[in-house]
C-alpha cells in the first residue's frame, strides 16, 4: 500500500512542479506586459471637448493595414528581368495597356509609398484589374537596380529598388506613367533629415480621447509632412527629406545609417513625451562637433519652435543613457520633444491644424537659421 502512494506521488509531484512554474511564468509575463505599457496610454474620455481634426488623416488609406506590417518591404515580392533600352529618355516607365475608363479609374486608386532608408519605393494599384496590364520599361542610365513583383490582397504591387538615394515623382501621361527621379547628393547643396518618430507596429505614446486612441507616430507625421511643405517653398538648394512619409516601421539602425550615407547636413527627430510639462531638445554629449554641433543646432531650433507656438522651452537636455541614438549621428544632430501627450491643453494644441502650422513654420526658420550659421563657423 504504502509502495503504491509512494509511485503516485512521485508521478503527481513533478505533474504539480511543472504547473506551478507555468503558473509563475504567465503571471510574470502578464506583469512585464503590464510594466511595458505603464504610462504609454493616457485617458482623457471624459472630458467633453471635441477634437475632430486631422491628425494621421492623410496617411490612412486602403493598405494602412499592410503598411504598418515589419515586413512590408521585403514579403512576396518575385524580381523581374528588365530591358534597358537606349532610345527611353525617361528613367522607368510603365505602358498600361487596357480600357480607357479603366485605366482611367486606375490612376485614382494608387499609391506611392517610399522608404528611403532602403533605396526602395512600392508603387501599388488597386483594385487588380484582370483587363489592365503595365509593361515596365527601364532606359540605359537609369539609377534603377531592380524591379520586383507581387499581388498583395488583390493589389498589384511594383518594388523598385533604385542604386543612390532619390528623389522621385510618379507622373501619368495618357496611357503612359513614368517616374521622376533624381539622387539627392547630385542635385541639392544641403540635405536636411526630418525623422517623425516611430510608425507601422511602432505607435509610440497612446492617449484616449473620447475613446478614439490618438497615437504619437501620428502627430510626429503630420507635422514632418508639414515641415515638408512649407520647407520646399523656402529654399530651392536644400533638400527636405521624410524618413518616412507613411505609416511605415523603419528601425533606428537603418534610420542612422541612411542619415549618414546621404550626407545630410542636419538630421532633426520629432517626438512627444508623457513625462514632462512642455517642449525641450535633446542633444548628444558623446559625440561633439567644433564650432557649430549638436547643441546649437538643438537651440535654434528649441528657439524657433518656442516662440511660433507661444511657448516658453523647458530648455536642452543631454539624451539619457537609454537611449543614445543622436550619438550615431555624424552631423548636427537633436530631437525635439513637441510636447506632453499626457497634458490635455498640450494634446489639444497638437490636434490643432493651425497649431502645427505655426511649429512648423517655426521650425523651418530654425533650420535656414542653423544652415546660414554653420556656414559662417564651417565654411
Amino acid at each position: 500500500m504504502n509502495e503504491k502512494i509512494i509511485k503516485q506521488t512521485a508521478v503527481i509531484m513533478p505533474l504539480l512542479t511543472c504547473i506551478a512554474i507555468l503558473l509563475i511564468l504567465i503571471f510574470v509575463s502578464n506583469q512585464n506586459k503590464l510594466l511595458a505599457n505603464a504610462g504609454r496610454e493616457v485617458d482623457f474620455s471624459n472630458q467633453t471637448n471635441e477634437y475632430g481634426n486631422d491628425v494621421g488623416e492623410e496617411v490612412h488609406s486602403y493598405m494602412d493595414n499592410q503598411l504598418s506590417r515589419v515586413d512590408f518591404f521585403d514579403t512576396g515580392f518575385e524580381e523581374i528581368e528588365v530591358e534597358r533600352l537606349k532610345s527611353k529618355e525617361k528613367q522607368i516607365l510603365f505602358e498600361i495597356q487596357g480600357d480607357k475608363a479603366e485605366i482611367d479609374l486606375l490612376k485614382k486608386q494608387y499609391k506611392l509609398i517610399k522608404n528611403v532608408a532602403t533605396k526602395e519605393l512600392i508603387l501599388s494599384f488597386r483594385p487588380d484589374y484582370e483587363q489592365i496590364t503595365l509593361f515596365p520599361e527601364v532606359s540605359e542610365n537609369s539609377l534603377v537596380k531592380a524591379i520586383s513583383y507581387r499581388v498583395l490582397d488583390g493589389e498589384q504591387q511594383w518594388k523598385i529598388t533604385f542604386s543612390d538615394y532619390v528623389e522621385s515623382e510618379l507622373v501619368f501621361e495618357g496611357n503612359e506613367l513614368y517616374l521622376n527621379c533624381k539622387s539627392y547628393k547630385e542635385t541639392y547643396e544641403n540635405i536636411i533629415v526630418i525623422d517623425p518618430a516611430h510608425g507601422g507596429e511602432d505607435y509610440g505614446y497612446q492617449s484616449n480621447v473620447n475613446n478614439q486612441l490618438i497615437n504619437e507616430k501620428d502627430i510626429t507625421l503630420t507635422l514632418a509632412k508639414k515641415i515638408l511643405e512649407k520647407f520646399s517653398e523656402a529654399d530651392a538648394n536644400t533638400v527636405c527629406i521624410l524618413l518616412r512619409e507613411d505609416d511605415l516601421f523603419i528601425d533606428q539602425e537603418k534610420r542612422v545609417f541612411f542619415c549618414n550615407d546621404v550626407g545630410a547636413d542636419f538630421y532633426l527627430g520629432l517626438e512627444t513625451t508623457v513625462d514632462e510639462t512642455g517642449a525641450y531638445a535633446l542633444y548628444s554629449e558623446q559625440y561633439v562637433i567644433p564650432f557649430f554641433g549638436g547643441v546649437e543646432f538643438a537651440d535654434i531650433i528649441l528657439k524657433n519652435y518656442g516662440e511660433a507656438i507661444q511657448m516658453s522651452p523647458l530648455g536642452l537636455f543631454p539624451e539619457g543613457l537609454e537611449n543614445q541614438h543622436l550619438s550615431a549621428f555624424t552631423m548636427p544632430s537633436t530631437t525635439l520633444i513637441l510636447a506632453n501627450q499626457s497634458n490635455e491643453t498640450q494634446l489639444a494644441n497638437l490636434m490643432d491644424d493651425n497649431f502645427m502650422n505655426d511649429a512648423a513654420n517655426g521650425i523651418v526658420t530654425g533650420i535656414l537659421q542653423a544652415l546660414e550659421l554653420s556656414k559662417e563657423v564651417n565654411p
